[in-house]
């Protein structure tokens, strides 16, 4: 038999009911589909209206902003007879505190400047002084005893008088006045100039300065007393010694003819 083959009635039971089934799938996702489009709607319409709103308060405020009066300025009004006198005074007074810090700053100035060119000086004795110790005593001979009193001056006695009273307090003054003047020129000399010894006051300003530092080394007796004495205590050590090299020299000769 031509044509198509009828359906057996089990299976057109089993057709129907998977169509009804489809059939029902297919119109809950098409009413899934319109609830989605709905809902999008919905949230495009919502998100419009605040977009508005903001806009809306943006424009306001914008008015509000532009409606506002710009800020006034303090307008100084120099016509105030008043004001114009306080300010007058205040700048007076300023003027005056600067012309007295002027004042004071040029005194500072001339102080510092005084005391620089003071300190320049006295490092430069000082300086002179050193460089001078080592050839100023102890004094050597007379021509050594006549530049050392020809250098000595109102200026600088007080730092000759000094150097000698730190040479002085080394010993005894009978021992260390030859770190002064050498054992030759005690030999030579004596304070008046006697006995066929010359005068050592014909040195005035040296015997002045030596004098002093003596009186400051020792104070319990005149300081040319103490001076008189320690010459001739070095000139006693000094001819003992002799007396001694004397005596040595002659008992080698005798030990040499025997």
């Amino acid at each position: 038999m031509n044509g198509e083959r009828p359906m057996p009635p089990l299976v057109k039971i089993e057709r129907h009911d998977l169509d009804e089934h489809f059939g029902i799938i297919g119109h809950n996702q098409r009413a899934v589909s319109a609830e989605e489009e709905i809902l999008e709607n919905n949230i495009l319409k919502e998100f419009l209206v605040v977009e508005n709103e903001e806009i809306i308060v943006k424009n306001e405020l914008d008015l509000e902003a532009d409606e506002q009066p710009p800020p006034k300025l303090r307008k100084l009004n120099i016509d105030n007879s008043q004001e114009t006198s306080e300010l007058v005074e205040k700048v007076e007074n300023l003027n005056r505190e600067i012309h007295g810090m002027r004042a004071e700053m040029s005194i500072l100035i001339d102080m510092v400047a005084t005391q620089t060119t003071y300190i320049q000086q006295l490092l430069a004795k000082t300086q002179a002084m050193n460089d001078a110790e080592v050839e100023t005593f102890p004094i050597r001979n007379e021509a050594h005893l006549m530049e050392v009193n020809l250098k000595i001056s109102l200026d600088n006695r007080q730092d000759f008088i000094t150097k000698i009273k730190g040479l002085l307090i080394q010993a005894p003054i009978s021992r260390s006045l030859k770190k002064v003047m050498a054992e030759d020129i005690i030999l030579a000399y004596n304070m008046d100039g006697v006995s066929n010894k010359k005068s050592l006051r014909t040195y005035a300003n040296f015997v002045s300065v030596l004098l002093e530092a003596i009186q400051i080394t020792d104070e319990t007796q005149p300081a040319e007393k103490i001076l008189r004495n320690a010459m001739a205590c070095v000139k006693n050590s000094a001819n003992k010694s002799k007396m001694r090299k004397s005596r040595a020299e002659s008992a080698n000769l005798e030990f040499e003819h025997l």
